[in-house]
Formats: structure tokens, sequence, C-alpha cells
């Protein structure tokens, strides 16, 4: 059996995860990031994905958009402000939400900073879709 090593999953609210894992697959802003066991002290801001933690129990898969990740004392921490679950949603409503998203971006007059936001908001979107097995 791979190192284990402790992975905590959480949001400000809540502690979605708690468990020995034998790697991460982190969804880096720059990038998918791996951690296995033994890995340096390293610290990372999260981008918009698929959080896949390889555990001892079993594959957990959440969706999650920005936030921060940290590697210490050979623990990783994530936290991020939205992580979604498959219990948490449904692809009906993740559909409605890109139909959403996809229209505000194709209004004339939108912000810089608004077209950044619901840029974020729709990666966020397709992650929860892909999570859910949409494509």
């Amino acid at each position: 059996m791979a190192d284990l090593f402790k992975t905590e999953v959480l949001t400000p609210d809540r502690k979605l995860l708690d468990t020995q894992a034998s790697s991460v697959f982190i969804p880096a802003s720059d990038g998918e990031v791996e951690v296995l066991a033994n890995h340096c002290d390293f610290i990372g801001s999260l981008g918009q994905g698929i959080l896949t933690v390889n555990a001892e129990e079993g594959t957990h898969r959440f969706a999650i958009s920005k936030g921060l990740f940290q590697v210490i004392n050979g623990s990783l921490n994530i936290l991020s402000a939205s992580i979604t679950t498959s219990k948490d949603i449904t692809l009906d409503l993740v559909d409605i939400k890109i139909e959403k998203l996809n229209k505000k971006l194709s209004e004339t007059g939108i912000s810089k900073e608004d077209v950044q936001f619901l840029k974020d908001e729709l990666r966020y979107a397709q992650a929860q879709r892909k999570m859910l097995g949409g494509q």
C-alpha cells in the first residue's frame, strides 16, 4: 500500500473531508498539482476545477473554486469558499446556471471585472458539470 498523509478539505463553514490519502490532484490556478506522501512544504492558490482525493476508503471528487492549499509537515489542507459535492447539486441545475452565465457574458456594457467574475463562475459551473459526469 502507498504511503498515506493527512488531508483536509474545508470551506469557511464546514469540513468536507478529513482522511488519509495516497494522492491528491489539485486544480491550481496555474495548472494541476499532484500531492503525494512526503511532499515538501508548499503553498498554492486554487483555480476552478475538479479536486480528486485518493483515500484509504476510496476516491472523493469535488468541484472547487478559488482558494488556497498548503502542504505543511506532511499534511495537506485545502480551503475554498466554494466546494461542491455530487450531493449538493444536480446536472439540471448546473446546466441552468451555465446557460444564465453564458447569457450574461454575451451582454454588452459589462465591466472587465464583471466579465472576469462571470468567467470564473462559468469555469466553476463547468467543473461541477464534469464532476457530475456531464461533458
